[in-house]
């Protein structure tokens, strides 16, 4: 019996043993694992770790793995820590986590892990710049930028503005600069510039910086004429373009205020006909524009000023209005002498911007005792430029006066009506002419011609001198030095055409000297001198002179004259070009462009070559 007893007790502890893994058999357990909970509470955008705790029988190398079954959140072990990470969400959203361990055996267990990911209110974005200064000091006319950062904690979209609660500020924000730029203030200004961060979900904030805008001392602008004071002559309906320059160290050329008032100093205008003005910044030139006249000249001392809201700058101009309603002239001799019972062809000339636009009106007595008597007839041809007058016999011993009248085919009134200007032709009718006063007559008209045509060619060469200075060909103290040099020539042949002028009518109406050869011929040899000192002293060298002096001093220069382009000084108000001498044909014609005046007027031709650079001749 104690045998049998024995005997069992091995057996069973034999079979304790192979249940074990003892015994040298082959069984096995899985591995385990431990978590502190099977369910778990993460924020949306953090992070959390617990701790995992693994065994395996017989010390058998444990391998854990995680995995989630929704990508907003990630789950991951390393050396008994398992990290669980959540992103954004749209809701509360609970996501499961597997964790598998697998021993080196290929044992294995899992346990699973709840995570319910929170979804939190949508955070603002953050909003900082550098130094979080609250208050800055900005002078006028000035600007500065400071460096801005932005954040977001859901990594949306972040867009920043910048206001300002003052015009004289502007606040601007561009790739994290906020610029902020002054203008001009008449008083230290504090103003307000918001600054404001607003996500793609409408969630923002904002930060104040109060901006001190210190005003300046107030500097003065310049003003002043390129060269001398203008003094110069207008037509109505021309407008006269003078460059000028301007500078102002604290105030923009735009913010400017120009004026142009005018003070009459001889003549009479009224005070709606003056001219009026415009300002082309962009080139510096003050435009006037002269209106119709009161039919009568007129002496303006203009003052054109510059006003930068706190000092004004003035500067001195003067202006000669002339009487003319239109840019043409009809010049006849100012006095023919007729045998009574004969005709005479009085040729007059057309002086005009334009030849196209002249226009002939009537021919009418200038006195109305004349118009009674009706002792002269006449015809006029137009195609030759011809008045032919008939004198009665009954008219010999008077003086009898011809108005002509001429327009320019666009001048009317407000009324519609065609304005007209008129030339006054005398006529003195004698018994007997000699020839010895038609020469004189003739020599005399020849010499007018001249001399005017001379001071007509004089003010194209100072075109040309304006257009070289604004162009910067030559310097200030190169044009001050030519007008000053010129200016005795300019203020003496005048007085000299004027004083013959009239002494020359006077005899021919109060005398018969003229009719004896023998007391004649000295008076017009003294004539002849005068003329030809008036002519070789003053006319040519008034050109030749200025000519020179400008083209001579400049290399390179070819100037097509007398044509006149928008370059230079006068215009017509319609924004047609004036020219001195297109439409002048009796002078000469052009060529290539070029003026080549006939053999009348060849003493012109020697200024005309130095003026277009010319060797053709």
């Amino acid at each position: 019996m104690q045998k049998t007893l024995k005997n069992l007790t091995i057996i069973s502890t034999l079979a304790i043993l192979s249940a074990c893994g003892g015994g040298g058999g082959d069984a096995d357990s899985s591995p385990t694992i431990t978590l502190s909970s099977s369910n778990i509470d993460l924020n949306e955008r953090s992070s959390t770790t617990i701790n995992v705790n693994t065994s395996a029988a017989e010390n058998n190398t444990v391998t854990v793995t995680a995995s989630s079954d929704n990508g907003v959140l990630t789950a991951s072990y390393a050396n008994g820590v398992l990290t669980l990470t959540a992103s954004e969400v749209e809701f509360n959203t609970a996501i499961t986590v597997t964790l598998v361990a697998v021993d080196s055996k290929s044992a294995s267990s899992t346990r699973i892990l709840t995570v319910n990911v929170k979804d939190l209110p949508n955070q603002a974005p953050e909003l900082s710049w550098v130094g979080e200064q609250q208050h800055i000091d900005l002078n006028e006319r000035s600007l500065t930028t400071i460096d801005v950062t932005t954040s977001d904690a859901e990594n949306d979209t972040v867009t920043v503005t910048a206001s300002s609660d003052n015009e004289v500020l502007t606040a601007s924000y561009a790739d994290g600069v906020l610029t902020l730029t002054a203008s001009e203030v008449a008083l230290n200004t504090a103003i307000t510039v918001t600054v404001e961060a607003i996500d793609s979900k409408s969630a923002s904030s904002t930060k104040i910086l109060t901006v001190n805008v210190k005003d300046l001392p107030n500097l003065a602008p310049e003003l002043s004429w390129i060269g001398e004071q203008p003094r110069k002559q207008m037509a109505e309906r021309t407008q006269l373009s003078i460059p000028f320059d301007v500078t102002d160290t604290d105030t923009d050329l735009s913010e400017l205020i120009f004026d142009v008032t005018f003070d009459l100093v001889d003549g009479y205008q009224e005070e709606d006909n003056m001219p009026t003005f415009e300002v082309d910044l962009e080139n510096k030139l003050l435009i006037l524009t002269a209106k119709i006249s009161d039919d009568t000249t007129s002496e303006l001392l203009g003052e054109f000023s510059v006003f930068d809201g706190e000092t004004k700058k003035s500067i001195n101009l003067n202006i000669h209005l002339s009487v003319n309603k239109a840019l043409t002239y009809l010049k006849f001799n100012k006095l023919y002498i007729v045998e009574g019972g004969s005709s005479i062809d009085a040729v007059y000339h057309i002086v005009a911007g334009d030849s196209d636009k002249f226009i002939i009106g009537d021919v009418y007595f200038d006195d109305n005792a004349d118009k009674e008597e009706n002792l002269l007839s006449w015809s006029l041809d137009k195609d030759n430029r011809t008045l032919t007058v008939h004198a009665d016999v009954g008219a010999i011993g008077k003086d009898i006066a011809l108005k002509v009248q001429y327009t320019d085919k666009d001048m009317f009134n407000d009324d519609g009506e065609r304005l007209y200007n008129s030339s006054t032709v005398n006529f003195h009718i004698k018994e007997v002419i000699t020839q010895n006063e038609i020469d004189l007559m003739a020599k005399f008209e020849a010499f007018k011609r001249n001399i005017e045509l001379s001071a007509e060619y004089e003010g194209v060469s100072d075109f040309l001198l304006d257009y070289l200075l604004i162009n910067q060909k030559i310097s200030k103290e190169e044009y001050n030095d030519i007008q000053d040099n010129a200016y005795h020539f300019r203020s003496t042949y005048p007085t000299i055409v004027n004083r013959h002028e009239r002494t020359i009518k006077d005899k021919i109406l109060t005398t018969n000297f003229y009719a004896d050869p023998a007391n004649s011929q000295p008076v017009i040899d003294d004539f002849n001198n005068m003329m030809a000192q008036a002519e070789t002293t003053y006319a040519r060298e008034i050109v030749d002179f200025i000519n020179d002096s400008i083209l001579n001093r400049v290399d390179g220069i070819s100037v097509l004259l007398p044509r006149i382009d928008f370059t230079d000084s006068y215009s017509y108000t319609n924004g047609e070009l004036v020219s001195r001498l297109v439409g002048k044909d009796e002078f000469g014609v052009y060529v290539d462009d070029q003026w080549v005046f006939n053999d009348t007027y060849s003493f012109l031709r020697a200024s005309s070559a130095i003026t277009l650079n010319d060797s053709r001749l």
